[in-house]
């Protein structure tokens, strides 16, 4: 079997009553999410059959996405 990549997530923009597919233009495994600081973080542990990956995307909405690379591929999670 393939790696499978995903190219959107899923939020909430009511406080959790209810929950929207969100398209995030960039592919890839990701593995974690996390909020901090005004800015969601989404880290890619593995993409397109590797066994690491370096893409990231950072976004300020939740809406709108914004690619990354971290300086050195991994198994990453936040």
């Amino acid at each position: 079997g393939g790696t499978t990549t995903y190219s959107s997530c899923y939020a909430s923009f009511n406080g959790g009553a209810s929950f929207s597919e969100v398209a995030m233009g960039i592919s890839a495994r990701w593995s974690s999410v996390t909020y901090g600081d005004n800015k969601f973080v989404a880290v890619s542990g593995l993409n397109s059959g590797a066994t690491t990956s370096s893409v990231a995307a950072y976004s300020l909405d939740g809406r709108n996405w914004t690619q990354t690379a971290l300086s050195t591929a991994g198994k990453w999670t936040v």
